[in-house]
């Protein structure tokens, strides 16, 4: 059975009333009559309301979107959409329903009015064969051979309850009261008036992003989702200390096995636990040496209730509770696994989100007390996000930290790995404006802006090393903090051939000027932050240097970039980062390599960084970064040295 090409959506609904109408009321058993004009004709029942072209700019055709709602009679009414971006094979795509009823055809049942058909090589995860009955919620992805017909390739057991489809959208119209009626896999899709439809949502809850790649199984009649990956990250370091009289190459492996279980109670109430097995052999050259680290970490084990106020204030708000990745996109101002209570707050154009974290316990079994850093700190942060126009948002920032972990005296003897530096009490404050604008065929452009405060107070302690089990403390001084920064980026992404995109990028945080009226005037960041993400690639990267990777404090940070998508969804990028200390210092913050600067010159270098992004399949990832760090003045007499490094990720996710 091969269905005819759809009529376009401005058309007439005559055949949808004729075949689709009463198909969709035979939920048992329909014939095969029926059936055709299912798969075939899936034009949006427009219910006598007009429709207009879509306005220049709105721009989603031949764009990936996933749209997260429910199926009413033969469209799909959104109540999220997701921009996706369009990096995948156009000709597939997914989609999460009920089965509304079997096909004429052997193994085929319908979604709606998407006629899904399973062939010898479909896996079934979750369920079997006899399972694909009126009324079960399966999840199904694969090739789009014909408009509303799916060839699977997989089909998992799902969650009562949740409704998806995602592919690339073929048609678009506007109706008059501003909703949008889209074509994704031959189904109408309907989004309302106030839902996002360009960019990605502006956060996503855990009850609505469900591991697509595990494996899904029926426990006590709810779906049990089990899986994880394998990762290998290699990084070959040479000349870290800038001295060329010396061979100090290092070769540094990472293994890690991560396994996660996901556990839905209801569609909004569900539970993660997760850990992380690593193996870490390290070589050095210089000496010949290795150490090998072995170690289990706990990774995520929380507990997530949406909607948890529906009945008495409406939809939106959410409880999580455990050990969690709080995150935000940029990761400039966090992501880091927490042991925490969240609150979320979500609508279409509002994200509200709260937290109160502090470690309880030890993150893996490599020492027996939690990091000093963070043991006995108080954590109170949030975040707001408003999506103010289509494809723009703003967001506000705030992070208390309050160290209560108690007051070293002097002359105290602890052990260097209790090692506790500072004792303080900081805020931070800021916010980000970011978005996209569509220039039609010259591409899109992409900003983002981000600000940011600090400011408290801060006691630190001095150390003498008695032998190497103990230190004392030798003395202490307090100083007030107060800093500031911001980091603002601009990319441009054509459609020319290989679609080739160039990204600028200016980074500031100031320094110490006013160490001599004892405060300290530099920003540093939460130390909750990566400052990693996507910049033109399709993986993301250190945007601040993969060899170099500072904090941005006393320092400013121009970036150049230029990439290109090669493949299918893959992409390759080069990035030139300058470096510029605010006040010369003897010090770069968290920087990665082993030399310091003299502080007697601000200008700290250059670095290049070259990455491949490999994304092809669906289930492996690779990267490969060769980087060069070129010393400046401040390095004094190494100034002219080369750093090297070697960076490699493979990743297979099942």
């Amino acid at each position: 059975m091969t269905p005819p090409r759809p009529r376009p959506l401005a058309g007439t609904v005559l055949g949808l009333v004729l075949g689709l109408g009463a198909a969709h009321g035979q939920q048992g058993n329909p014939g095969a009559a029926d059936v055709h004009a299912v798969g075939a004709e899936v034009i949006a029942d427009l219910d006598e309301t007009s429709v207009t072209r879509s306005e220049p700019g709105a721009g989603l055709v031949g764009k990936w979107l996933k749209a997260s709602g429910r199926w009413v009679e033969q469209r799909f009414e959104a109540s999220r959409a997701e921009q996706r971006g369009p990096l995948k094979d156009t000709a597939g795509g997914r989609v999460t329903g009920q089965i509304d009823a079997l096909g004429p055809e052997p193994r085929t049942f319908l979604v709606g009015p998407l006629l899904v058909e399973c062939t010898d090589s479909t896996r079934l995860v979750g369920l079997t064969v006899e399972q694909l009955v009126p009324g079960a919620w399966i999840e199904a992805r694969g090739r789009l051979t014909a408009p509303a017909r799916l060839v699977a390739d997989a089909v998992h057991a799902s969650v009562p309850g949740r409704g998806e489809i995602v592919g690339p959208v073929t048609a678009e119209e506007r109706r008059t009261d501003g909703s949008i009626v889209l074509a994704v896999l031959g189904v109408d899709v309907v989004v309302p008036v106030g839902a996002p439809t360009y960019g990605t949502d502006l956060a996503r809850r855990p009850d609505e992003k469900r591991p697509t790649k595990h494996r899904t199984f029926s426990v006590f009649g709810r779906p049990l989702t089990i899986g994880g990956h394998v990762r290998t990250r290699t990084r070959y370091m040479r000349n870290f200390d800038l001295d060329n009289a010396t061979r100090d190459d290092e070769l540094d492996v990472n293994n890690r096995l991560h396994l996660e279980a996901f556990y839905f109670f209801t569609p909004h109430v569900l539970a993660l636990v997760s850990a992380r097995f690593v193996y870490a052999p390290d070589f050095e050259f210089l000496d010949g040496s290795r150490t090998d680290d072995k170690e289990i970490v706990r990774r995520e084990h929380w507990l997530f209730v949406g909607d948890i106020l529906q009945r008495v204030l409406g939809p939106g708000y959410s409880l999580q509770i455990g050990r969690q990745k709080i995150k935000e996109e940029r990761r400039w101002w966090w992501r880091r696994n927490l042991d925490a209570v969240r609150f979320h707050y979500d609508r279409p154009k509002v994200h509200l989100e709260l937290a109160v974290a502090e470690e309880l316990a030890p993150e893996g079994t490599a020492t027996r007390f939690v990091s000093p850093d963070l043991e006995g700190v108080l954590l109170n942060l949030g975040n707001a996000a408003w999506a103010w126009k289509e494809g723009h948002r703003l967001d506000f920032f705030y992070l208390y930290h309050f160290d209560h972990s108690g007051q070293h005296s002097i002359g105290q003897v602890v052990a260097p790995r209790h090692d506790d530096e500072s004792d303080a009490r900081l805020l931070w404050l800021g916010g980000r404006s970011s978005g996209q604008i569509g220039w039609g065929e010259l591409g899109d452009l992409s900003y983002g802006v981000d600000g940011a405060w600090v400011g408290g107070r801060e006691r630190v302690f001095d150390f003498k090393t008695i032998d190497p089990a103990h230190e004392r403390i030798s003395s202490s001084t307090s100083h007030d903090v107060g800093g500031f920064a911001i980091d603002a980026t601009g990319t441009w992404a054509t459609k020319a051939p290989a679609r080739p995109a160039l990204g600028l990028g200016y980074a500031f945080g100031s320094g110490n000027s006013a160490a001599k009226h004892g405060r300290d005037s530099a920003f540093r960041q939460t130390d909750l932050q990566r400052n990693r993400a996507p910049f033109l690639g399709v993986e993301a990267v250190r945007y601040y240097g993969e060899l170099l990777r500072p904090e941005l404090s006393n320092l400013h940070i121009f970036t150049a970039a230029v990439g290109f998508r090669i493949l299918g969804s893959s992409s390759v990028e080069l990035l030139y980062h300058f470096y510029r200390q605010d006040t010369p210092a003897p010090f770069l913050r968290s920087a990665k390599l082993d030399a310091d600067p003299t502080g007697k010159s601000s200008l700290v270098g250059h670095e290049w960084d070259l990455v491949f992004s490999l994304r092809e399949w669906e289930r492996f990832e690779a990267q490969l970064i060769p980087a060069l760090f070129l010393a400046g003045p401040a390095y004094g007499s190494f100034s002219g040295n080369l750093a090297e490094m070697v960076f490699m990720r493979l990743k297979y996710t099942f």
